[in-house]
C-alpha cells in the first residue's frame, strides 16, 4: 500500500505520555514507540531495536532512554544507542530512527515522511479541541477501512 508519508497524522492524546509511559503504536506499516522526554518534549522512535529486532517498547524506559530488552542496548530520543552492553565502543548505525512528533491542541502529531519537510506550523488548526467552551472526544474508534 501506498502511504501520504508528507504529512501530520494524529499518533494519540497527550495525556498518554504522562507518568513517564511509554506507547507503542503502528503507523503507516511502520513500528513507532513515543514518549515524553523528562524536559516536557515528546520523542517518536522506530519501535526495533537494531541489534535483533525486539520492539524497544518490549524493553524498559531507564531515565530519558528506552532499554531493548534483550541485550540491554539503550538509545536516547533522539534514536542514538548511548549503551551496548559489553562493548567500548557503540558503532555509528546501531541508532534508529527518530520521528519528528509534535504536541498541539491536546493531541500528538506524528511526520512519518522526510524529517527535513517536518513542519509544525503545517499542524491543522484545531484549536477547539482544548478549548474550554467544548466537549472534545477522548476516546478512540476502531475503523477497519481505507486511509483514503
Amino acid at each position: 500500500m501506498t502511504w501520504l508519508k508528507n504529512a501530520w497524522y494524529v499518533a494519540g492524546f497527550k495525556h498518554e505520555l504522562d507518568e513517564g509511559r511509554v506507547v507503542a503504536r503502528t503507523f503507516l506499516g511502520k513500528p513507532v514507540v513515543m514518549m515524553r522526554h523528562s524536559d516536557g518534549r515528546v520523542a517518536a522512535l522506530e519501535d526495533m531495536c537494531p541489534h535483533r529486532l525486539m520492539p524497544l517498547s518490549a524493553g524498559r524506559r531507564v531515565g530519558d532512554e528506552l532499554e531493548c530488552g534483550y541485550h540491554g542496548m539503550r538509545f536516547a530520543v533522539n534514536g542514538v544507542c548511548t549503551l551496548a552492553p559489553g562493548q567500548t565502543h557503540i558503532p555509528t548505525q546501531a541508532c534508529v530512527r527518530n520521528y519528528p512528533l509534535v504536541q498541539r491542541h491536546g493531541l500528538l502529531w506524528i511526520w512519518m515522511g522526510q524529517p527535513e519537510r517536518a513542519d509544525a506550523e503545517l499542524v491543522p488548526n484545531i484549536r477547539w479541541n482544548e478549548h474550554p467552551e467544548w466537549t472534545p472526544s477522548r476516546g478512540y474508534h476502531h475503523v477497519k477501512a481505507s486511509f483514503q
